[in-house]
């Protein structure tokens, strides 16, 4: 079994790019000198994410960015009699740069003069956890004919892995609350009313949660898997002994909308800040007392109280209020860097370094002398088989075709043994349609497909063949024809399943198609028709997303699964759909006459012709092409020549155009370049041949529009279509080769049904 430290240089440095923040950076380049060389030298600045504001009086607001902080726990685990435990926050300043700050304050040590501008860590001795992280909007406003920097608490969602998409809800210089998407690029404000200070907002489970004031103060915060709500009561003494305080703790209930209140908070602690609250179990932090709440007393205003006398314990078993300075254990966890860690005002502090000073070649040949210096001994580098049983399980659950699931258990017995035994069935996502005169249309969901390229390495030359996965209604995979929807038990296709030789052969994922399936009404009778749809997903597992699509509609239609409804987004009847697909957060849908339609996730809709249209053109397709969005056209001289199928097959031809964003055009191309695309109604696709070997670059491949001579080809630089039989090398592809078939594989020990995936 090969090493961990033998891991492709590209898997590496892909790994080192995913890591977000400072320290893991550190742990993961630490493993071994393989991964130190192949993954990034250090953590790099992030420039935080912009959401400029309507430029208020004073001209200010433009400047609006979101600042990111996290929280994180340090251990000492070389301290005696017992570790030692400092918690901290490291945000990022507007230019990306780290800074340390204090926790429960928004200022950070450099501010307030302290000794320790700078934090410096040998991590060898040491172990940093990340509790919690934050997200706030700081703006310039003007007041008074003063610039001021502000600082607001809001929500955040990333729409998706790398947060280049993303929405926040938060108030800032708003009347009400207001929603900023990154898609859109500027501000929503939401008819909702709320008071000045709205006491707590937060991001759930693909929703926004806020909450006002009326009359005590509120926090919204995420534990484990549940969002609490925390109510704090006051009734005024003399002084802080005197004053009674005490909290009380609400579980949301998502499915009635409510708030159920609960007794205590069993074996947690809860942080509370106005800008960033979190919840951990006691045990994640040693010398905390379970059932208990830390806050900040926002209350006393005076200036001579320090940090720890303004940190407050509540436990609710004592049903009282402490200060820090009387829990001695609690002290040491907050305000500056203590004293364990090895930090004076004369060291030279590095900002966030895992490398200890270099020892002199004297010095280690004095210590060598000595004894004090053991003979370093050549570490074994653990195998892969012996990853922890808890990670291969949760990376197989996260495996979505089943290819790559046996592909994955094939590596050794370790890792069969601890992940999913088989490929589970995923049923369909659901949007049922509003029902129409028949009672139809409320089974309505989303079948996926997907297209696969099997190659054989047991023939030389190898061989390939194009084929096509759909997930069913109860998510049982079927065999599709490709550029076909239908399944391989319809019509007889002479292939009741798919047995693939894993040893001798390789199997690729090239594209996924979405179509909407639902039951409509028709001349009395029922029946199930596949629509073409947009979809969009939200999260990484699809359980929000957003589904654009003509279907029952007199015009486009919108599901949000969030919502669990659609929204009719055009109401009057039009030209029907030619393409319609998702692209960098947007819709995009061009119908029979050429007009192109934009549909953003905030439902707005704008559309725009192409600036020089081709007025040849009779059939569209959208195609991705990595980073681009292409428009292919299907054209003849006169309408006649595309209605006859041996006239379109003489005389036709194609041209593509590339989506300019900016300019809301199309701007033609000369060719396909060195690419290949597969047209098809429901999926098309783009690839390079070195994807696909043996299909030719700069041509197209498409169902012929009438279905009289199959699968056709176009290339550029020539007159009309072919039919791929005309092409040996393309004959390999349609249909069913000879070489994938049961007899082939059942003489083989280690024939394998993917459909089943058994043992």
């Amino acid at each position: 079994m090969s090493g961990w430290s033998e891991l492709p240089p590209d898997i590496i440095h892909a790994i080192s790019l995913q890591i977000d923040n400072p320290f893991s950076l550190i742990h993961f380049r630490s493993v071994c000198c393989s991964w130190r060389s192949f993954s990034i030298l250090k953590f790099r600045p992030m420039t935080p994410l912009k959401c400029p504001l309507p430029l208020d009086s004073g001209g200010c607001g433009d400047d609006c960015h979101i600042l990111n902080s996290c929280v994180y726990l340090i251990k000492s685990p070389n301290s005696s009699p017992k570790p030692k435990y400092w918690l901290f926050k490291l945000g990022e300043s507007e230019n990306g740069e780290i800074v340390l700050y204090s926790l429960f304050l928004r200022r950070n040590y450099s501010e307030d003069k302290c000794l320790h501008p700078k934090l410096s860590l040998n991590l060898l001795n040491c172990q940093i956890f990340v509790l919690v992280q934050e997200h706030l909007a700081c703006f310039s406003q003007c007041l008074f004919e003063l610039n001021i920097n502000c600082v607001d608490p809001i929500g955040s969602m990333g729409l998706d892995r790398k947060n280049n998409k993303f929405a926040i809800l938060g108030k800032l210089s708003f009347e009400g609350l207001a929603m900023y998407r990154s898609v859109d690029e500027c501000w929503t404000e939401l008819e909702i009313k709320t008071d000045s200070f709205p006491q707590g907002i937060v991001a759930y489970k693909g929703k926004f949660y806020a909450i006002d004031r009326i009359g005590r103060t509120i926090v919204l915060l995420k534990s484990a898997d549940k969002l609490l709500l925390v109510e704090v009561y006051i009734e005024w003494g003399y002084d802080l002994y005197e004053d009674k305080i005490w909290f009380e703790i609400s579980k949301l209930d998502e499915k009635r909308n409510e708030w159920d209140q609960v007794e205590d908070l069993e074996d947690h602690v809860l942080f509370l800040d106005y800008l960033c609250s979190f919840s951990c179990l006691a045990s994640e932090i040693p010398g905390f007392r379970a059932n208990s709440i830390v806050f900040l007393d926002t209350w006393d205003t005076s200036d001579d109280l320090d940090l720890h006398e303004r940190i407050l314990v509540f436990e609710f078993s004592e049903h009282g209020v402490r200060s820090l300075k009387d829990i001695p254990e609690y002290a040491e966890l907050f305000g500056t860097p203590p004293g364990w860690l090895g930090l004076d005002g004369k060291q030279e502090c590095q900002h966030i370094s895992s490398t200890p000073r270099k020892q002199t070649e004297k010095e280690k040949r004095v210590k060598r002398e000595e004894g004090s210096i053991p003979k370093k001994k050549k570490k074994e580098m653990p195998g892969w088989s012996e990853l922890p049983p808890e990670i291969i399980h949760m990376i197989s659950l996260r495996i979505d075709n089943p290819f790559d699931l046996t592909h994955f258990r094939s590596v050794c017995s370790w890792w069969r043994s601890c992940s999913l035994q088989t490929f589970g069935p995923i049923p369909s996502l659901r949007c049922p349609l509003p029902q129409d005169a028949g009672g139809c249309g409320d089974d309505c969901h989303i079948l996926r497909s997907r297209v696969y390229l099997v190659t054989s390495l047991s023939h030389d030359p190898p061989r390939f063949w194009l084929f096509k996965l759909q997930e069913e209604e109860n998510g049982v995979l079927a065999l599709q024809s490709f550029l076909n929807r239908r399944t391989s038990s319809h019509r007889g296709v002479s292939y009741p399943s798919l047995l693939i030789d894993w040893l001798n052969s390789q199997v690729i994922e090239l594209v996924q198609e979405h179509v909407a399936c639902y039951t409509n009404w028709w001349d009395g009778d029922p029946y199930k028709r596949e629509q073409p749809i947009g979809f969009m997903r939200l999260d990484e597992k699809n359980n929000e997303f957003l589904v654009l699509g003509r279907l029952s509609f007199q015009g486009l239609g919108v599901y949000r699964s969030l919502e669990d409804r659609w929204t009719e987004i055009e109401t009057t009847s039009g030209p029907f759909p030619d393409g319609i697909t998702s692209f960098n957060g947007q819709f995009y849908v061009i119908d029979t006459v050429g007009v192109t339609k934009v549909v953003t996730p905030t439902l707005e809709l704008y559309s725009f012709q192409q600036s020089r249209p081709c007025d040849k053109t009779r059939r569209r397709w959208f195609v991705k092409a990595e980073d681009k969005l292409l428009l292919v056209e299907m054209c003849t001289d006169n309408i006649q020549e595309y209605q006859r199928p041996h006239l379109l097959a003489k005389k036709g031809w194609f041209i593509v155009s590339e989506l300019n964003e900016e300019g809301n055009d199309w701007i033609q191309t000369e060719d396909a370049g060195d690419r290949i695309l597969f047209l098809d109604n429901n999926c098309s696709f783009s690839c390079f041949p070195n994807q696909v070997p043996g299909f030719r670059p700069n041509s197209i491949i498409f169902k012929d529009i009438f279905g009289h001579y199959g699968p056709q080809v176009f290339e550029f630089g020539s007159q009309g279509f072919r039919s791929v039989g005309e092409i040996p090398e393309y004959c390999l592809f349609f249909p069913s080769p000879s070489w994938i078939s049961n007899v082939y594989y059942v003489l083989g020990s280690e024939a394998h049904d993917v459909l089943s995936d058994s043992d």
